[in-house]
């Protein structure tokens, strides 16, 4: 009987797939539905997903051009998500007045000695010309010039050099000088959108200056009581004198931070006290 040849098995050949196919496949099934409005909280979602994306690309976009977006964009992205005008020309408004500048963290220095800026706000009647007028006057009174004119966005101010001036705040010479020394002042003017007949003041002090003069006072004073306590534990070897050289020592310390820490609140508070008058003066007494 003749042989027969059996037909040799296929080899079975694995087609390649792309990848992601599999997974394409796995889930071509189970995409949820999205509608074509979406709700408040979707909306808050992809914006806030739209933002992670445009911080991770920004490295790769040139500088000039990384993040930034004309006042037209921002209001018509707005209106897109449901925003009112009113309410975009009021946040645009408070940011170029500085309302929306966020806070430094606090730092060491913020927590012994205290702050380093003072911020006031008020709205006030208009018109612009006039507000800038009685600040520029009320700021000469207290012995301020210009340092910079940064246009629309204001003007920084700091204390006049010349020798009248210096004699008169040393020794309060005239009216009562509440803007300690070496401080800086900036001043702004915008429209308020809520009222037209209204603006927008801000003052923001800065004591960069005095508050580090401060701090170098309460660094020597602590300074010196840890060597009054060190020497005094070198040299008694008694328990009792120990104790008392080093408590002697620790006294003077705590003593210089909390003068030093009470002065700069005490100019804080003169210099705030004095802008929120001026403040009052110029919404009640015009």
């Amino acid at each position: 009987m003749p042989e027969t040849a059996c037909p040799r098995p296929r080899s079975r050949q694995r087609r390649q797939r792309r990848p992601g196919a599999i997974a394409l496949a796995a889930t071509r099934h189970y995409l949820p539905w999205v509608p074509q409005s979406l709700r408040a909280d979707q909306v808050q979602r992809v914006l806030r997903r739209a933002a992670e994306l445009e911080r991770r690309e920004q490295p790769t976009r040139e500088p000039a051009t990384a993040g930034q977006m004309t006042r037209a964009d921002v209001t018509q992205i707005a209106e897109e998500v449901g925003l009112a005008p009113e309410a975009i020309s009021r946040a645009l408004a408070e940011l170029d007045a500085g309302l929306l500048a966020e806070p430094a963290p606090a730092s060491f220095v913020d927590r012994v000695i205290g702050p380093a800026e003072v911020v006031c706000t008020r709205s006030v009647a208009g018109p612009i010309a006039t507000v800038e007028t009685q600040i520029q006057r009320f700021l000469g009174g207290q012995l301020m010039q210009v340092k910079r004119n940064l246009g629309e966005r204001g003007i920084v101010w700091e204390p006049a050099g010349d020798l009248v001036s210096r004699v008169r705040r040393a020794f309060a010479i005239g009216q009562r000088v509440a803007l300690p020394r070496d401080c800086e002042l900036e001043s702004s003017v915008v429209p308020d959108p809520e009222d037209s007949s209204h603006v927008l003041v801000r003052f923001a002090l800065r004591l960069g200056v005095p508050r580090q003069r401060r701090a170098m006072q309460a660094l020597g004073g602590v300074v010196a009581g840890l060597a009054i306590a060190a020497g005094g534990i070198a040299a008694f070897h008694s328990v009792p004198a120990d104790v008392i050289i080093a408590g002697a020592g620790s006294a003077l310390a705590a003593g210089t931070v909390g003068k030093a820490r009470s002065n700069h609140r005490k100019d804080v508070e003169r210099a705030e006290n004095g802008l929120l008058r001026f403040l009052d003066a110029l919404e009640h007494e015009r």
